[in-house]
């Protein structure tokens, strides 16, 4: 590693402790800020980025609430580095990306518990993940266990009966949120115990929105309380239900009347009712990834099996679903959906038989269904969470908490350090990857990306040798997702344009991109509540593999490497030249405000 790279990681990890806090104040700024000219030097940029056929209009994608990421784990496979690339130039969309090899989820391990499971979540303290789950054991008083999730020793029990939910605090990712119909209890888990309790009777699963507010149901009333758990609102609704999510800009919350099940969508700001959408059985769980709010519902008559549902929030309409029942179990009466959360770019759901769906939230189609609980010996209460690079499982006879490996199905962005890379590789020939949603990391170095081989011509030059074709990528602004019960998936991060440049152009790219002079400036550079934006630009050199070079563009303050050699932050004129023909070869893609629903 490199003194740019060692200096910027100790910052960022730096950066990450105050992120959240000072997201939820709105201020990112750079103290020192790049000016930017507008033309290439040398090179009639306007021309050459007029005429490429291939590039498209960018399509932003609106990012769910931010929050700090933590831990990635990917097989993503490596290329022959002998392998030689075609000089001649290759249409960017002529070959779809190259499928990753799926890798089954795997049963890890079991924990026993003391007690019938009833909630699950995670919080993040002193760079240590814990889970937490919610038991009632066959006598006495009802509990709440912490595991630490890099022994998976249970390390804390704090008495606490009746749990319904759980949720954690975007503000403080120390705190645990446990609702309970008789009122909400704060656990710390910086002291392992109770340090706050508010009289307010919670019925449904929680949800905190990105100013820190806390929303759930009580009985039939939405309930709003602030930051300081202050009451603020309490709307009414036309009948009690279990579940509350937020995203898209507003407050999502589930109606169960007999015959008349449905989501009400209400404007945290006005505490209006703005829509309501039917929904085919009473809904048991609601998160939203950015651009779709999934529902989980419950299997009424017999024979019936639990649903899992998209929502598009620019219609109000139910635009994707699928069974959660695998196709080789038989539908159930009155089985529940009971466990719903967000791994990457994959949302797992569990019903209470045991039966796991995956669905890639890019295609909106179930990738796998993991047969890893078996039906004959599990009952009802079933959850999921994704927490420290892991699925968690929890089920009742036996009472357990199970650790799932998820393979290439998912990954975890919920707590600190950032220890597990998770590469992506793109290559001319295979055009430009579709989305870098699975790998994306919202504050992390860039070079986390890049996966080069033949790496040891690339520790001092970004590109070696004379390039003859050139690939940009350009992607949709990325975002991690805040679940009720975790930090746990990455919104945006879809292709949104690409160009292929000949070899003079990309001979000019790479001699910009090559005069780069790394720096260890430190800045006062912080992410912003419009995302991180990325782009891959890819060479291809004689003799040896593609080279991949990935770019951050924080706000003002980008950075680019190759996973070995890195630019450190692009401030104060450093790499400009580079930006500039850059973005003369092909424009960037604007950010969106990631707390407004999409047009």
């Amino acid at each position: 590693m490199t003194r740019n790279q060692t200096t910027s990681s100790r910052r960022h990890k730096d950066v990450r402790r105050f992120l959240v806090v000072v997201l939820a104040l709105s201020s990112a700024a750079c103290a020192s800020q790049a000016s930017v000219a507008t033309t290439a030097s040398g090179t009639d940029a306007s021309t050459r980025a007029s005429t490429d056929p291939t590039a498209t209009s960018p399509a932003p994608s609106p990012s769910d609430d931010p929050a700090a990421p933590l831990t990635t784990s990917s097989t993503t496979a490596t290329p022959d580095p002998t392998a030689a690339t075609a000089a001649a130039p290759v249409p960017v969309a002529s070959t779809p990306p190259t499928a990753e090899p799926l890798a089954e989820p795997q049963l890890a391990l079991t924990i026993p518990l003391d007690g019938t499971p009833s909630a699950i979540a995670t919080t993040t303290f002193n760079d240590h993940s814990f889970v937490w789950v919610a038991i009632q054991p066959a006598s006495g008083t009802g509990l709440i266990e912490g595991i630490d999730a890099t022994t998976n020793a249970v390390v804390t029990h704090v008495e606490r009966s009746g749990t319904v939910s759980f949720a954690h605090s975007p503000l403080n990712p120390a705190l645990l949120i446990t609702c309970s119909p008789n009122d909400i209890q704060l656990i710390d888990a910086s002291v392992g115990g109770v340090v706050q309790t508010v009289p307010a009777p919670c019925t449904s699963t929680m949800a905190v929105d990105h100013q820190g507010n806390l929303w759930f149901e009580d009985d039939a009333e939405l309930v709003e309380l602030g930051p300081d758990f202050s009451p603020l609102a309490r709307i009414r609704l036309d009948s009690p239900g279990a579940a509350v999510g937020v995203g898209s800009g507003s407050v999502w919350a589930a109606q169960s009347a007999p015959g008349s099940t449905s989501i009400t969508r209400v404007d945290p700001a006005s505490h209006q009712i703005v829509a309501t959408i039917p929904l085919p059985n009473p809904a048991t769980n609601i998160v939203a990834d950015g651009s779709t709010i999934w529902v989980t519902t419950a299997a009424m008559g017999s024979p019936g099996s639990p649903t899992l549902l998209g929502i598009d929030p620019a219609s109000n309409t139910v635009t994707s679903s699928d069974t959660i029942t695998a196709p080789d179990a038989s539908g159930t009466a009155d089985v529940a959906a009971t466990g719903l959360d967000m791994s990457g770019g994959q949302l797992w759901a569990v019903d209470a038989l045991g039966n796991t769906s995956v669905m890639d939230t890019n295609t909106n189609l179930v990738a796998d269904r993991p047969r890893l609980l078996d039906p004959t010996d599990t009952a009802a209460d079933d959850r999921v969470l994704a927490a420290d690079g892991a699925i968690w499982l929890t089920r009742s006879a036996p009472d357990e908490l199970i650790r799932v490996d998820p393979g290439t199905l998912g990954y975890s962005v919920n707590g600190y350090p950032q220890t597990t890379t998770h590469p992506i590789r793109a290559e001319i020939a295979s055009g430009c990857p579709a989305s870098i949603g699975n790998v994306a990391e919202f504050s992390s170095t860039a070079a986390l990306f890049v996966t080069n081989p033949t790496s040891a011509d690339l520790q001092n030059t970004f590109v070696p040798g004379a390039p003859t074709v050139a690939m940009i990528c350009r992607y949709t602004a990325a975002q991690p997702v805040d679940t009720a019960i975790s930090r746990s998936g990455v919104s945006g991060g879809t292709l949104a344009a690409s160009r292929q440049l000949d070899s003079y152009d990309a001979a000019a790219l790479a001699d910009t991109l090559n005069s780069i002079i790394p720096s260890d400036i430190m800045s006062g550079c912080l992410v912003g509540q419009d995302g991180a934006r990325y782009t891959a630009i890819v060479f291809a050199v004689p003799n040896r593999a593609d080279v991949d070079v990935w770019l951050k563009d924080w706000i003002g303050c980008p950075e680019v490497t190759n996973g070995t050699h890195s630019s450190g932050e692009l401030i104060n004129g450093n790499g400009t030249d580079f930006t500039t023909l850059l973005d003369a070869d092909l424009p960037p893609t604007p950010n969106p405000d990631p707390y407004q629903p999409p047009p």
